[in-house]
């Protein structure tokens, strides 16, 4: 394994060690699982300067707040801004999530009503899942799954909600609520391009739904097995550049459910996908973050893919985590391997599916929303070329990421 046990480097990388130990004990107690201890070195000044730019940009602030709120912890002589800080983080999420988790309960409704099925995605079926406490998850968007046939229907009834300013994608449809600032709903019509056997799949997922519960709202959401799945291709279409808040949300599944997990359902799943290396990968690397033992009850893992420079890659990302600016314009396209890859995903985004577009435009028709897409086509462009610019004009960080 490649990760350096020795002493930090620097402030950054205390305060990156120190976040993951924190990370560690909650799941730890969380999950009920039995650890060892592992030791956290005193940070100086600086080293808590970088706990709390980390932690923000991380999306974990929420659970630092949990943590030393319950106990006080002898070994961290937390500085009060930070726990301050952490305080205002958990309150203000509540209040986002509460309202966010309102909205969605209303569509759920108007869909139930309309004998329209849909699924809970990534934050809230998380939420739901790992955390419990609605305050502890930060979500940027609501991500809901509906059937293609639907997607125009689902998106009139958000429209009724105050949701507008559509934008298509290749596989979700993006509606901003309200003014700008005001959050987002994806609307996920299909799986991500990493994921073999797509439609396989999602016939799978609506035939073995489920439901879970964040609190008071009760959620439709996919099974546990579909949902990790689901997880590795999130993070495998991301090329891995994951916060922390996406590892808690893996490590707490698979540590959470390591007695009722199906792993002979979850391998075929991942064997279907062609995700079984992406999968074996992230869990090997994420053990090794955590020192916890995240698949004890799936059998032995091993990965295609080299393991210390998956690893190292992985680490590099997630210490840089909101620090260094990413190369974001096109990165969809960076990402294919070939060229006839390049050119078709290209492709595909600046010409969504007809009923993507008709749904992101609220278009009467199809036929009517073909005449939308030259137009988005060429926003797409000039948007692509706007943020090459300012990424080739500022070496700073970029806008904290947290969907």
């Amino acid at each position: 394994m490649s990760i350096d046990r020795s002493q930090p480097a620097n402030d950054a990388d205390a305060g990156y060690r120190w976040l993951l130990a924190m990370c560690r004990r909650w799941l730890v107690e969380r999950t009920g699982q039995e650890a060892e201890a592992v030791p956290v070195a005193p940070l100086r000044a600086g080293g808590w300067a970088a706990v709390q730019e980390l932690g923000h940009f991380h999306s974990v602030e929420p659970i630092l707040f949990s943590l030393f709120a319950r106990a006080a912890l002898d070994d961290a002589a937390v500085p009060a801004q930070a726990r301050a800080r952490w305080e205002k983080a958990y309150y203000s999420n509540r209040i986002r999530n509460i309202e966010a988790l309102t909205v969605l309960a209303s569509l759920l409704d108007r869909c139930n009503d309309a004998r329209v099925e849909v699924l809970a995605l990534k934050g809230p079926a998380a939420m739901a899942d790992v955390y419990r406490d609605v305050a502890l998850r930060p979500m940027a968007d609501l991500d809901i799954l509906c059937r293609t046939r639907d997607l125009v229907s689902v998106t009139r009834m958000a429209r009724t909600l105050g949701f507008c300013e559509g934008s298509p994608y290749l596989h979700h449809v993006t509606l901003q609520y309200g003014a700008p600032g005001g959050g987002f709903l994806e609307l996920h019509f299909d799986m991500h391009r990493v994921m073999a056997n797509k439609a396989r799949f999602m016939e799978s997922a609506w035939r073995e739904q489920t439901t879970t519960a964040a609190e008071d709202w009760v959620l439709p959401v996919m099974s546990l097995e579909h949902q990790i799945v689901f997880d590795v291709a999130h993070c495998a279409n991301h090329g891995f550049d994951i916060g922390l808040k996406h590892v808690v949300d893996f490590a707490g599944r698979l540590m959470l459910h390591r007695t009722d997990l199906n792993r002979d359902r979850l391998g075929a799943l991942l064997d279907e996908t062609g995700l079984s290396n992406e999968f074996s990968a992230l869990v090997l690397t994420i053990e090794e973050l955590l020192r916890l033992p995240l698949a004890v009850s799936l059998g032995s893992l091993t990965s295609r893919v080299p393991e210390e420079m998956f690893e190292r890659e992985f680490l590099q990302r997630s210490v840089t985590f909101g620090l260094v600016a990413r190369r974001v314009a096109a990165s969809g396209v960076r990402r294919q391997p070939s060229i006839i890859g390049k050119s078709a995903y290209a492709w595909r985004r600046l010409f969504p599916p007809l009923v993507a577009a008709q749904a992101a435009f609220g278009s009467r028709s199809r036929l009517h929303a073909l005449a939308y897409l030259p137009v988005h086509a060429g926003r797409t462009l000039i948007d692509v070329a706007s943020r090459r610019r300012k990424e080739a004009a500022s070496p700073g960080p970029p806008k904290h990421p947290d969907s």
